[in-house]
């Protein structure tokens, strides 16, 4: 006779039959219409050199392009910032457009070019991007050379560094919790101990420490701690002759990139849920850690996080409410660099925020695994579309293939012309959006399998009233 089933099964089972319920009745209306036949294709990537200064060079030439798009990735993100303080990546992102003694005004020497410049922080890099004519492709790296080791670092130009950042926090402050917020609350959970845990943000800077900050610029600011992407219309030898004439003389930091260490283990399970009191319907997130950017199982990884944020969307603010209302949002955000999938929902004021998450938690997988194989299909589809139209773009190109270069953690051989990203055959033309061509409903099961169970996630309860999730925090995660 077989032992009765635990409460906690029972749930379950209950709760996938809701799912599957919610699943069969809302399979045909969430299949969009297809999009029209036909995928942007690609001609050869090469990879140029490395100088003997370190600096790597890639170019991916687009013939018949009138623009370039000019990209300097340095090797630097929050996981270099020593223990203890956070924020000086962030802060380099937005000091490197302080100007330099021959480029007072970085932003107008562009200008004048008719280029357009943004830039971005990871956990692991911080890039700035120019799209220009492509006649102008020299003259923005020698503005880029420029600002590698002649920046001007002073009380006013990190004065107006800080201004900016504080801007940012005030727009970002004046709109609701996204997903991605959640995921930085959740990060020092998912990652205990890990670099990958540290604040991306200025929290602990000490901005008027000049001295600090002119150390971290020498110390991750150089040619060899850089990759130069250049996409466009432009001839490979002459980019490379660019930057040889423009960063060849530049010194290099000598200051090795330390390595990551092994990713830690999860927390015990009674650790693994964080508690806030904030004001405001109660807000409640769970975090996975999924395949990076660079590992083999990654594209299922943006299939399934497509499939969270569209299809599943509405089945999940359905699952958490037994009976109340449903959550009136549901987001999602997938952090490439470290692997990081959230999902979060805001609940109805009335609604108990730790029953909702333990509903939440046992629903993701659930979802995914009982999809709908027609819209699984199609919504692979549409990420095959949308991963080819960015990189139909120049700067779109140039990123993804640097982006894909960094997280493969390759060297160019000095001299060597060989393609960029190691997905692309020498001298092949290049499909955008095929690593996800073979995967279908059996790949999005087996990874909810592998890497979304309830037991795998850490969660965090935003309420306004911290007794609102306490008992949930004495026990173990479903």
């Amino acid at each position: 006779m077989s032992d009765a089933p635990s409460s906690h099964t029972l749930a379950r089972s209950a709760l996938a039959l809701i799912v599957l319920a919610l699943l069969a009745a809302a399979s045909m209306a969430a299949i969009p219409r297809r999009a029209a036949a036909g995928e942007i294709v690609h001609g050869p990537a090469k990879r140029s050199e490395r100088l003997p200064n370190g600096l790597e060079v890639l170019v991916l030439p687009e013939p018949g392009r009138d623009v370039a798009a000019v990209i300097m990735f340095y090797r630097v993100g929050a996981r270099d910032e020593e223990p203890g303080t956070s924020g000086y990546a962030h802060l380099f992102e937005h000091l490197m457009y302080s100007g330099t003694a021959a480029v007072p005004d970085w932003h107008a020497a562009l200008a004048t070019l008719g280029g357009k410049t943004r830039s971005a922080t990871a956990p692991d890099w911080t890039a700035f991007a120019s799209d220009v004519p492509r006649t102008a492709t020299a003259r923005v790296i020698a503005l880029e050379a420029d600002r590698m080791q002649g920046l001007t670092i002073d009380r006013a130009a990190v004065a107006r560094a800080m201004a900016d950042i504080r801007n940012e926090d005030a727009a970002r402050s004046a709109a609701p919790l996204g997903a991605a917020d959640l995921a930085d609350l959740l990060r020092p959970l998912a990652f205990p101990g890990h670099p990958y845990a540290r604040e991306q943000k200025p929290r602990t800077m000490d901005a008027t420490d000049l001295d600090r900050c002119r150390s971290f610029y020498a110390r991750h600011f150089g040619p060899d701690r850089a990759v130069l992407v250049v996409a466009g219309g432009v001839d490979p030898d002459s980019v490379v002759a660019a930057a040889r004439a423009a960063c060849g003389p530049l010194a290099p930091t000598g200051a090795p990139r330390s390595p990551l260490p092994p990713l830690p283990s999860l927390p015990p399970p009674t650790e693994r849920r964080r508690l806030e009191t904030r004001p405001g319907p109660p807000v409640i997130a769970a975090a996975y850690r999924v395949p990076q950017l660079g590992e083999p199982d990654f594209p299922a990884a943006k299939l399934v996080h497509a499939l969270l944020s569209d299809a599943a969307a509405p089945i999940l603010a359905a699952a958490v409410r037994d009976g109340g209302p449903a959550a009136t949002w549901i987001g999602t955000d997938l952090d490439e660099a470290t692997g990081l999938l959230t999902v979060a929902a805001r609940l109805d004021p009335g609604t108990a925020p730790a029953p909702a998450l333990d509903r939440l938690m046992a629903a993701v997988p659930l979802v995914i695994e009982a999809g709908d194989p027609q819209v699984i299909a199609t919504t692979r589809d549409r990420l095959r579309l949308t991963e080819a139209a960015l990189a139909g773009t120049v700067g779109g190109r140039a990123a993804a293939a640097a982006r894909s270069y960094l997280a493969a953690g390759a060297e160019v051989a000095a001299g060597a012309e060989v393609t960029a990203g190691a997905e692309v055959a020498a001298g092949a033309e290049v499909t955008a959006g095929t690593e996800f061509a073979t995967l279908d409903a059996a790949d999005s099961t087996r990874f909810a399998g592998e890497h979304l169970r309830p037991d795998q996630a850490v969660s965090l309860i935003l309420a306004p009233d911290s007794s609102a999730g306490a008992t949930d925090l004495d026990k173990d995660t479903p």
